[in-house]
């Protein structure tokens, strides 16, 4: 239920942007990973790139959260904000899950650019 209400508000998000499609590379992920501080805090943390020619508004980073046994546990979104043309910014978002998580991998990027 939680995957189908991020995903509906992803589509409102970016059902206004408009204008024509972004021609060029789009939004990436590098240095992804999960972290679990010892107080049992995780985290997941990346950087977002922005190789394109225009500026970023937002970027949804749609993340998978998986068990040792790489079974779905759950889904996670961070939203990254301002990201200038030819730039990159970190992010970093504390996982809301249960125990059993002990992996994570980007699933996909959703992005909002500047118009022209």
């Amino acid at each position: 239920m939680r995957t189908l209400f991020a995903l509906l508000v992803a589509g409102t998000l970016f059902a206004g942007c408009g204008g024509d499609p972004v021609e060029g590379p789009v939004a990436t992920v590098e240095d992804f990973s999960i972290q679990r501080l010892p107080g049992g805090a995780r985290f997941v943390q990346g950087v977002l790139v922005n190789p394109n020619e225009r500026d970023l508004q937002t970027a949804i980073v749609q993340i998978t959260l998986l068990d040792d046994q790489n079974n779905v546990v759950s889904n996670m979104n961070v939203e990254v904000y301002d990201v200038p043309s030819g730039s990159q910014k970190p992010f970093r978002q504390a996982v809301d899950a249960d125990d059993s998580v002990a992996r994570a991998r980007v699933k996909n990027t959703l992005s909002k650019y500047e118009k022209p």
